[in-house]
């Protein structure tokens, strides 16, 4: 019953994607100013949350034994700049890998099927580019999602560029 409440009442009013113009605005130049990177709207990350108790005839219950040997669910969030979360997905057994995970949440699914779009693309070395993700090294990179050695890659490039100024 307070799963079903947080569900149908809780998420929908307070968790939401950054699509309005204003708040997409507001949430790239947050990141901006704490990272110095262009267009990033928020941040992923996913960690296992631990099951007090596994029924005993669950069908597979070692699907549910993460990889830190617990019994577990994986909670992956997207965050904003002010660590609001404004994607949540609770979904997999502790037992699935992070990239699994993202790639089964409807986050990805709608970032796939360009039912998210954000049209706030920055010039970047005179390319384009959308507002992006980042997340650890287990994200692989797709057009919205970049990985941390990525942009430690771009940001070292960036300010080798800053300095030689």
């Amino acid at each position: 019953m307070v799963t079903r409440l947080l569900a149908t009442k809780l998420y929908p009013e307070f968790i939401k994607i950054p699509v309005s113009r204003r708040r997409l605005v507001e949430t790239t130049q947050g990141f901006q100013e704490l990272t110095s990177l262009p267009n990033v709207c928020g941040a992923i990350d996913t960690t296992p949350v631990k099951l007090h108790k596994i029924s005993p005839d669950m069908i597979n219950g070692s699907m549910y034994v993460c990889k830190y040997g617990f019994p577990s669910v994986l909670l992956q969030v997207v965050a904003d700049h002010k660590k609001i979360f404004w994607d949540v997905c609770v979904k997999a057994p502790g037992g699935y890998d992070d990239a699994t995970h993202f790639r089964d949440s409807l986050l990805y699914n709608r970032l796939i099927s360009g039912d998210i779009v954000w049209d706030k693309a920055v010039s970047v070395r005179g390319q384009p580019v959308r507002p992006y993700i980042v997340g650890g090294g287990v994200f692989r990179c797709c057009h919205f999602c970049l990985h941390h050695i990525v942009i430690i890659g771009l940001e070292i490039r960036h300010r080798m560029h800053l300095m030689r100024r």
